[in-house]
């Protein structure tokens, strides 16, 4: 009598669920390792075009003496607005067309493309970078900001957000949270 071999040839239950187990678990690493990478990239990205406005910023200051203004007289008071670097902010995402906050009221030019900022900043930058797609923080603010930080612009800043708890590309740290973990980041121009 001959004996047959009755075992069917495939794989078990438990063999599969292992297989779909360590799958998933490779899955998982694959995104966390995903998710930072592309946090890299974005703040290397920010790094290039701080770089390029501090640069072109610096130059305005060495040829007049002064960072462009941001100051503005109204009702007698002097008063440092913070407005958007760059030129590039379109309408999307709730925003307005040049607006980098998206609660920027019509009657201020805090929180506005600059025109002036912009003329003195295109002399030396052939293209200005986009930024105006960095969403930050509970997505109320995209971009960068800039302001001469002394009513006699000798001193400026430039500011931004980048989401999570990070490194700043330039500059120094300012911790907070509105609605969501990010990093504020300051990068003083003397």
């Amino acid at each position: 009598m001959h004996h047959r071999n009755t075992r069917n040839k495939g794989f078990t239950i438990v063999e599969l669920l292992i297989v779909i187990v360590i799958i998933g678990i490779l899955a998982a690493i694959t995104t966390v390792a995903f998710n930072g990478i592309q946090n890299r990239a974005k703040n290397a990205r920010i790094g290039s075009a701080i770089d390029s406005y501090a640069k072109a910023l610096a130059y305005y200051k060495s040829t007049n003496g002064a960072y462009p203004s941001t100051v503005r007289v109204e009702g007698g008071s002097t008063i440092l607005d913070t407005v958007c670097l760059g030129d590039k902010y379109p309408a999307r995402d709730g925003f307005s067309a040049g607006t980098c906050y998206l609660y920027a009221s019509s009657s201020s030019p805090s929180y506005r493309v600059s025109d002036s900022l912009n003329d003195a900043i295109g002399k030396v930058l052939s293209s200005q970078p986009d930024v105006s797609d960095m969403l930050i923080s509970n997505d109320s603010s995209r971009g960068l900001f800039y302001t001469s930080s002394t009513s006699d612009s000798t001193q400026a800043q430039i500011y931004y957000r980048i989401k999570g708890d990070q490194v700043c590309a330039r500059g120094t740290k300012v911790t907070g949270n509105d609605g969501g973990p990010y990093t504020a980041c300051i990068l003083f121009l003397n």
